[in-house]
């Protein structure tokens, strides 16, 4: 994905707010792993209760060198339980949609995107 179409990301209704630094590091990785990545977060995304996403640059604290492209989910839960199933099913699906990835993409894609849950 071009960065251009990383500005217009949406998941199902919610829009992404995607950060340019995020934007351009999104565009880096291989395609078809990258959709593959965004195709699982839209799905569990549509059946959630997301309220907002974005997707921005994190650098590591101690390592100024590492930096990683997040997208930050925003849930509607009730209560830290109910967000942490949440969670665990999302990062399940991401599980799998990894593991079908070549190794190669697999580590490009488990070394710059990180996926969180904000409630």
């Amino acid at each position: 994905m071009t960065t251009r179409e990383l500005e217009t990301l949406h998941f199902g209704s919610i829009p992404v707010s995607v950060e340019p630094e995020a934007a351009e590091i999104l565009s880096r990785l291989p395609p078809s792993a990258l959709s593959r990545v965004l195709a699982t977060i839209e799905e569990w995304a549509e059946r959630a209760p997301v309220t907002a996403a974005r997707a921005e640059a994190v650098y590591e604290p101690e390592d100024r060198d590492w930096v990683e492209a997040v997208i930050t989910l925003r849930v509607d839960a009730a209560d830290t339980p109910t967000a942490m199933e949440m969670w665990e099913d999302l990062e399940g699906a991401l599980h799998e949609a990894r593991a079908s990835l070549p190794e190669a993409d697999r580590s490009l894609v488990t070394r710059n995107v990180g996926v969180h849950l904000d409630w």
